[in-house]
């Protein structure tokens, strides 16, 4: 049985029981104008379920139910009672009419503001696509414009092409899966091999503003349990946005360290800071001062962190800098280090 029909029989069954109630109770031990008042029950439950029709339709079953006591099956009637119970229909009548009205505008609002929400999660969708595209659109030019020079080596900067191209579709299917939570892949991967991927990309940003980049990582090899294209893509987001707060000859260092039970990465950068409204605002999308910003590089960030059970946390002051910290548990995920050759 559906469950529109459920509340259908269960509708039409209140009304019933309530004229049912006129004939048993005396009219002594309750008065009839209290089981007149029940009836508005059944009417706003169809108004709720079913809109204006359902509070029409449960008026008009009501209303048929009350004939016969409208027209005298207590004693009397006297004019006074009679008008009484004329009143209770109309106002019966009002009653229907204005709840299903209010009602059904409100399913209309909900339904306006379902498609806002999801057009506006197209909109988030797509401002985060052009947003973590940049980078490898960049990584891809950068190299692209060295093998048409024919510096480095070729075979290198056509293998970070193809790379760049492959995070490029791998990031797109997953922000347009944005509205659900990601399925982590989680793997052993070696922490250089993703730091130096995120260099790569973000190498062509770099050597236009004239910023130097750095890593520095432990002696060990260190290997964690983590999906590597969303690590990447929060650290490219942190590494870029170090990029765009440096000035010229400025560098941006990315350090690694173990600590405990978490693996901390940190991208330190001797810019411009931020004050205290935009560390207040630091993690709300769309929250950017910058001119070409869409204040998703951080939010995009907390939230792959966060679905590692990790923590994210900055430090910064104006004209001093900031410093961004990842920590990554590696106790539950698993690590291993290896010394390096």
């Amino acid at each position: 049985m559906g469950r529109k029909r459920y509340y259908m029989i269960l509708i039409v069954g209140s009304t019933l029981l309530i004229t049912g109630l006129h004939y048993i109770v005396p009219q002594e031990r309750v008065h009839p104008t209290i089981l007149e008042e029940l009836y508005y029950m059944p009417i706003l439950a169809g108004a709720v379920i079913f809109g204006m029709k359902g509070a029409l339709l449960t008026f008009g079953l009501a209303s048929f139910s009350y004939l016969p006591f409208f027209f005298g099956a207590w004693v009397g009637p006297s004019p006074i009672e009679f008008l009484d119970r004329l009143f209770h229909l109309i106002f019966s009548g009002v009653f229907a009419v204005f709840t299903g009205f209010l009602i059904e505008r409100d399913w209309r609002r909900r339904e306006e503001l379902g498609k806002e929400r999801y057009l506006a999660g197209v909109g988030r969708a797509a401002a985060e696509i052009i947003h973590d595209l940049k980078s490898p659109l960049m990584a891809i030019s950068g190299f692209a414009a060295r093998i048409k020079e024919g510096r480095g080596e070729a075979s290198r900067a056509a293998q970070m092409i193809i790379d760049a191209a492959q995070t490029m579709e791998k990031t797109t299917v997953g922000i347009l899966g944005f509205a659900k939570p990601a399925d982590l892949d989680l793997k052993e991967e070696d922490v250089a091999d993703v730091l130096n991927r995120v260099l790569d990309t973000s190498l062509e940003r770099a050597r236009k503003s004239g910023i130097k980049l750095s890593v520095d990582m432990p002696p060990e090899r260190l290997k964690v349990s983590m999906d590597s294209l969303q690590i990447q893509r929060a650290l490219t987001n942190l590494v870029d946005n170090a990029i765009d707060a440096s000035e010229e000859g400025q560098v941006v260092n990315v350090r690694t360290t173990v600590e405990r039970n978490y693996l901390s990465i940190r991208v330190v950068d001797h810019g411009s800071g931020m004050d205290k409204e935009t560390l207040g605002n630091l993690f709300t999308p769309f929250y950017s001062k910058k001119s070409q910003g869409t204040g998703l590089g951080l939010a995009t960030a907390k939230k792959i962190v966060d679905q590692h059970r990790g923590a994210i946390s900055v430090k910064s002051k104006p004209g001093a800098g900031t410093e961004v910290t990842i920590r990554l548990p590696v106790r539950q995920a698993g690590h291993e280090r290896e010394k390096r050759g």
